[in-house]
């Protein structure tokens, strides 16, 4: 797993870190101490002394990878570079588990309790007709939000709440970012990644905190848990073909499904 300069800023979170970020991608595989003469890589942060790379600065310590800097309220470089050792080892040992578990044939609902933790968010995923196929961390919620309720008994947010998000066009836009989705009305703000396998939406990877609005940090540790999914998908074809049919509340929303006896039922073949 690659991670970012956003990421370690979380993880350095105690150390106060002032930041000046200009493209934080996931790019970053190793940390090393710096040294005059150094020449640097794009996939490595490196750990240094401030007066090293600001004048002016000094008893602090850097972290600097391409134009991205993060100036720690720290003297002491060896603390920080373990520090960061210790990201990566984290980090990297989550997306090999669930790597290992996806050869292994296991369901959504493994990955997302795998997950969860590593997020501190609840996470879900929903087929392209809003249907939750898996989640993990919701029921610690309680019932009180309609949607919540909804999604914890019927596996699906309510009608209203589905129309709403269905006026959106970034939903079924194939971006492999997570971005914020906010429902006023319903109370939803959330963070997603759009889910895409071959070219085609497929469904979306959702994580929420109480309605909070993610860190970057946070909001890349779900791009990579979407690359994950994804990885998912690839596996298992029989779930590919259910996630490419919409459910009947696409059919709801275009008019194409009629009312029975006992309400709006999802209908499977």
């Amino acid at each position: 797993m690659r991670l970012s300069m956003w990421i370690l800023a979380d993880w350095l979170r105690e150390y106060r870190p002032r930041l000046e970020i200009k493209e934080g991608s996931r790019t970053l595989r190793n940390a090393r101490l710096y040294a005059e003469g150094l020449q640097m890589e794009r996939s490595t942060v490196y750990v240094g002394k401030a007066e090293d790379f600001i004048d002016g600065i000094s008893g602090r310590v850097i972290c600097a990878n391409a134009h991205d800097i993060m100036l720690l309220e720290t003297g002491d470089i060896d603390e920080v570079l373990n520090r960061i050792l210790d990201a990566f080892d984290y980090y990297n040992s989550w997306a090999d588990r669930i790597k290992d578990k996806i050869k292994d044939d296991c369901t959504l609902d493994d990955i997302l309790r795998e997950s969860q933790p590593v997020l501190g968010r609840a996470v879900c995923v929903a087929d392209a007709s809003f249907y939750v196929l898996a989640q993990a961390g919701f029921e610690r919620w309680g019932d009180d939000n309609p949607d919540t309720k909804s999604l914890l008994s019927r596996n699906i947010i309510t009608l209203g709440s589905i129309k709403a998000i269905n006026r959106r066009k970034d939903i079924r836009v194939s971006n492999p970012h997570t971005y914020m989705l906010e429902v006023p009305d319903s109370g939803i703000r959330c963070a997603v990644r759009n889910i895409f396998f071959r070219g085609k939406h497929r469904g979306w990877l959702i994580t929420d905190r109480m309605g909070d609005i993610p860190s970057r940090g946070e909001m890349d540790i779900q791009d990579e848990l979407g690359d994950l999914v994804e990885r998912w998908l690839e596996s298992h074809q029989n779930q590919k073909e259910r996630m490419d049919k919409a459910g009947v509340f696409l059919q709801i929303l275009e008019g194409t499904c009629r009312r029975g006896e006992d309400g709006y039922i999802r209908i499977e073949s």
